[in-house]
């Protein structure tokens, strides 16, 4: 179980987040302010590579997500679940959906041992798809979207990774397209 103190599962902070905040800038504790909106109306959201201002799509596979995430982070280090890790990092979870909507989504290990994410703009949570608190991501159900034919199941698992706990901050982030 992760015993360091430093993510703390608060809902009531990461609910009144700028809707640019998303599952990657949650996981990492970086509240992302772009004040950019898409096509629709949207708002951009930090993606994995614009840390390291490798902006731009990307294929939504294990491997190329993981590139650009050792771009920004290249302290990353491989982890498994059960895996003891230093107590200046915190444990991170992808996973791919490359059936439906091809996506990404991460998780992140609270200091409770639980995990939780936060899926796009929405609220964060602790629950998986089946409404279960989430104990394991590789075993917890990753389908969040039951109703519209699984467009949100995130159905291959990349694995487990640590980084290193920053203090929670505030980017605002301009130009990421």
């Amino acid at each position: 179980m992760y015993s360091c103190k430093y993510l703390e599962y608060e809902p009531l902070y990461w609910n009144k987040t700028h809707p640019s905040t998303n599952c990657y800038s949650y996981a990492t504790n970086i509240e992302s302010i772009i004040d950019e909106k898409d096509e629709d109306g949207e708002y951009l959201m930090l993606q994995p590579g614009d840390l390291s201002n490798n902006y731009g799509e990307t294929d939504h596979d294990c491997d190329s997500i993981l590139r650009k995430v050792y771009l920004d982070y290249p302290d990353m280090e491989p982890s498994s679940e059960y895996e003891p890790i230093d107590c200046n990092r915190h444990k991170i979870a992808l996973a791919v959906d490359t059936l439906g909507e091809t996506d990404y989504h991460f998780w992140r290990q609270d200091s409770n041992g639980l995990w939780s994410h936060k899926p796009g703009s929405e609220e964060i949570s602790n629950v998986d798809g089946s409404g279960n608190l989430i104990f394991s991501p590789y075993l917890s159900d990753r389908n969040y979207d039951k109703e519209n034919s699984d467009e949100y199941n995130y159905e291959k698992f990349c694995g487990y990774f640590s980084i290193l706990t920053k203090s929670r901050s505030s980017k605002k982030l301009e130009g990421v397209i």
